[in-house]
């Protein structure tokens, strides 16, 4: 990892994304200290803590929640939490589930537009 969280300031919410990604960062802190408790070494530390990090994210049932997991993905990138594969993989995961939100509301606007009735007048 290029720095440790544990030494960065903490960062006041002021989004959903922000939200999930100070959620992110706390489970990684916690499972950081954890794992430093138990006397592990750096590598099985920062392990921990990504691990910690990756089961907190948000799931993306809400263009809201992608927004949020996209946020945690991008922050996890800057801390090195990912390894480039994995990165490009959420990312694409993200992307498809954005894309299905997008057609679900497109489809449920189709079908009540043609429920409507047409006047002319």
């Amino acid at each position: 990892m290029s720095e440790n969280p544990e030494t960065l300031a903490p960062v006041k919410p002021i989004s959903s994304a922000a939200t999930a990604v100070k959620r992110c960062m706390d489970a990684y802190k916690q499972a950081f200290r954890g794992a430093a408790t138990m006397g592990a070494d750096e590598y099985t530390k920062c392990k921990a803590g990504a691990d910690a990090y990756r089961l907190a994210m948000p799931c993306m049932g809400s263009p809201s929640e992608i927004r949020a997991f996209i946020a945690c993905v991008a922050h996890g990138i800057a801390f090195e939490i990912w390894h480039a594969r994995e990165s490009t993989q959420l990312l694409y995961a993200a992307q498809v589930a954005l894309a299905a939100q997008k057609s679900k509301i497109h489809s449920n606007e189709k079908r009540t537009s043609a429920t409507e009735p047409s006047f002319t007048g």
